[in-house]
């Protein structure tokens, strides 16, 4: 049988022999062939050949008792066949002159077809005509050198699969060393040469990416000594391949060792990867997070990758979180912080500890006229003159807003920090200039004293805060030492406090409502909302008791809330009763921190709705302080929403005819000490006169208050005031009491 061949493809090409000179034509045939040959000899036929086997057998047979050697040997050829068709490798003997004398199954499969079918052809037949002559010659070689040839050829099957082979063709010699046959063996190596080029691949792409990657790596051997560095790697240590290459990676470290480490962790731990972060010896401030994973069975992987970005970011925000954004000093957090370790040496050592809290007057007005970025300039200024003043080891801190504190430690610190404080005052009073302008600023500061260091961080700076707050009562740009006295005092407020915000939620609050008339016709114009504490232990208390506790604890909007819905509700039900004409207005007082807040037209649009009323149906009666401090326009808002604006208490503050020109006023109140003193002080009511015309000038109706006397009475609507209110014209009183109050007021 012969089976024909196609032409090798020109593009496939088979491996390299890797046995004796020529190899075989390289490219892909259809069916494996062993790829051996001989030169045509001493040819035998085919049952000479099993003779010969035969005789090959019995020869090695042993003698039996009854001379059955022929039936042994046949038994011999039987095991040796079925020994060979189990074999998953191809087994082909074949002749010197190329005929077959035996294949195994495996090798006959190959062809589709049975073991008989092959032995007694030719293996020659096997073989394309280009590779026949070839085979011819290898043969011939086998057996004039009768050493084995191992090589290796790609074939395409009939079925078209593609498969890769090793054969390795040696002699079979008679025991004699006469050449009997010749045996090719051939091996299925598709897979392994599958998992070579799998490797080669990979190998490839680890190469590739190695070098491409973006991120340091480097390969070290068992000794830690760097066999491989890519470029990333070379550009992040500013070094040379060669100073990397052949070198300990731990030498490339700040910190000590690490390669060890890591290699025991991986090896005796279980670990898939180790990492750490290390500096790097390029510069001292380059850090890397190291990751070691095995490479193979001595060799690690390390990949480096550059924290530098991320270390500065970090340490930028540990740094911000400790320190004033705008200043750079120590903020809230770190100076309680750092103090309490003040306090704690100072125990160690017999040290006094002193607390300055710093407080920069009228710096609100300052901000407001200069703007943030003025203001911000200015605190700027302030601290770098407050770190020129700090002694070594002094600890500086902004607070918060236009606050500072400085800590002293040391011996006689207690004594001495009195005399540092007016220092501070002195150096930071001198003139600024900002922005082309001279400023003066004042500095007021309250001291607070741990002597032996004998006190507690935030309870140190709270006292020192409370002396603040008494030295700017009592006067503007000095310095007060906290005492017992301010601390009992301290307590107290909060007392205060705490039972002020009870008493709001609780209803204790109350309003009493006093008549304002018209000059002349004596009728009632409205009646202005006064608040009272009906406080449950000492009775009923007036503003004065209690509105400056409110103010210092952040209870005035709350409470102007609650003063504002009722007077509106009051109204509502005088109105209702008959009590009040239907014109009749009512008053209410409105502190500078509501006035502040950009919630207050929305809470008089809700508080006159609900009640029923219109905005036209109330006044808001502002201080002078408030009106000084209004920078936002936030009165001209209120003004375009209808509601009449009153300012209160004229002539006690530093109103000028300018800020009432500039505000949208629509009534004036003048202070009741003018309307009391007027009678007998003629400087008084020259005061009173010269408002009365500031007021007119201005487009502005006036109110007196203080009016107890028909004198009072005679001499203002005299001089033109357009209303009256005083204990004169009726008292405050409950809403319930006001028809009373009313009826004797026009009695009187």
């Amino acid at each position: 049988m012969r089976v024909r061949f196609p032409s090798p493809a020109p593009h496939a090409s088979a491996p390299g022999a890797r046995g004796p000179n020529n190899p075989p034509p390289r490219g892909r045939c259809r069916l494996p062939a062993p790829l051996v040959g001989f030169e045509a000899a001493d040819r035998q036929s085919t049952k000479d050949a099993t003779n010969t086997l035969r005789a090959s057998l019995t020869q090695r047979s042993p003698k039996t008792k009854d001379g059955a050697i022929e039936s042994l040997a046949f038994d011999d050829v039987a095991r040796w066949r079925a020994t060979l068709d189990s074999q998953p490798e191809m087994i082909c003997r074949f002749m010197p002159d190329a005929t077959i004398t035996f294949v195994n199954r495996a090798y006959a499969r190959q062809y589709g077809c049975e073991t008989e079918d092959l032995v007694g052809t030719s293996i020659l037949d096997l073989f394309p005509d280009e590779w026949r002559a070839w085979a011819e010659a290898h043969i011939a070689r086998l057996c004039e050198s009768g050493q084995p040839i191992i090589h290796e050829n790609t074939v395409t099957l009939p079925d078209g699969t593609i498969r890769d082979y090793q054969w390795s063709d040696h002699v079979v010699l008679s025991p004699n060393g006469t050449l009997l046959e010749l045996q090719a063996v051939g091996r299925d190596i598709t897979e392994r040469r599958q998992a070579e080029e799998a490797l080669r691949t990979s190998e490839q792409r680890f190469r590739a990416m190695f070098d491409l990657a973006p991120i340091g790596m480097a390969v070290v051997d068992a000794r830690g000594y760097v066999q491989r560095a890519n470029p990333a790697l070379v550009e992040l240590l500013s070094a040379d391949a060669d100073r990397l290459v052949g070198h300990s990676f731990d030498g490339l470290l700040l910190g000590g060792p690490i390669t060890a480490y890591a290699r025991s962790a991986l090896t005796h731990e279980g670990e898939g990867t180790v990492q750490a972060e290390r500096r790097l010896c390029a510069d001292g401030d380059r850090w890397a997070l190291l990751s070691f994973s095995s490479f193979d069975e001595e060799a690690l992987l390390i990949q480096v990758v550059d924290l530098t970005e991320r270390k500065h970011f970090e340490a930028e925000l540990a740094h911000r979180a400790q320190h004033d954004g705008l200043t750079g000093l120590l903020n809230r957090t770190s100076l309680e912080a750092g103090l309490q370790r003040e306090l704690t040496r100072a125990q160690a050592g017999g040290e006094d500890v002193a607390v300055l809290f710093c407080d920069v007057d009228r710096f609100k007005f300052i901000n407001d006229s200069l703007g943030h970025q003025g203001g911000d300039q200015l605190l700027l200024i302030l601290a770098q003159r407050l770190q020129r003043s700090m002694r070594t080891g002094d600890l500086l801190a902004r607070f918060g807003g236009d606050e500072f504190v400085v800590v002293h430690r040391g011996t006689g610190v207690a004594a001495g920090a009195v005399a540092q404080a007016n220092r501070l005052v002195q150096h930071l009073g001198e003139p600024i200039v900002l922005d082309g302008l001279e400023l003066t600023v004042g500095l007021t500061i309250g001291i607070a004293v741990a002597p032996g260091g004998d006190g507690v961080a935030p309870e140190l700076i709270r006292d020192a805060d409370l002396a603040m707050y008494a030295a700017k009562e009592h006067e503007r740009g000095s310095v007060r030492v906290c005492d017992d006295e301010l601390r009992a005092a301290a307590t107290t407020r909060l007392a205060q406090q705490n039972a002020l915000r009870r008493a709001i939620d609780r209803d204790e609050l109350v309003l009493h409502l006093q008549p304002i008339v018209r000059s002349g016709t004596h009728s009632l114009a409205g009646v202005e909302a006064l608040v009272r504490w009906a406080h449950p232990e000492h009775g009923l208390l007036p503003p004065g008791d209690f509105l400056h506790v409110a103010e210092n604890s952040g209870l005035l909007r709350p409470l102007g809330h609650w003063v504002l819905g009722e007077a509106c509700r009051q109204l509502a039900t005088l109105r209702a009763e008959g009590v009040v004409p239907p014109s009749s207005t009512v008053w209410i007082n409105i502190s500078g921190p509501e006035l502040a807040d950009p919630e207050l037209p929305h809470r008089v649009h809700q508080a006159t709705a609900q009640a029923g009323l219109a905005l036209d149906d109330i006044v808001l009666e502002i201080s002078e302080r408030a009106l000084l401090d209004e920078a936002n326009g936030r009165l001209d808002r209120l003004a375009e929403l209808g509601i009449t604006l009153a300012l209160d208490d004229l002539g006690t503050g530093r109103t000028s005819a300018a800020d009432l020109v500039n505000a949208p006023l629509d009534i004036v109140k003048i202070d009741r000490s003018f309307v009391l003193a007027m009678e007998e002080d003629l400087q008084a009511r020259a005061v009173v006169l010269a408002l009365l015309q500031l007021a007119r000038a201005v487009g502005a109706r006036v109110v007196a208050e203080g009016v107890e006397t028909d004198a009072h009475v005679v001499t203002l609507e005299g001089l033109g005031c357009e209303f009256l209110q005083g204990f004169g014209i009726g008292r405050p009183v409950p809403r319930e009491s006001l028809a009373r109050e009313l009826g004797a007021a026009t009695a009187r």
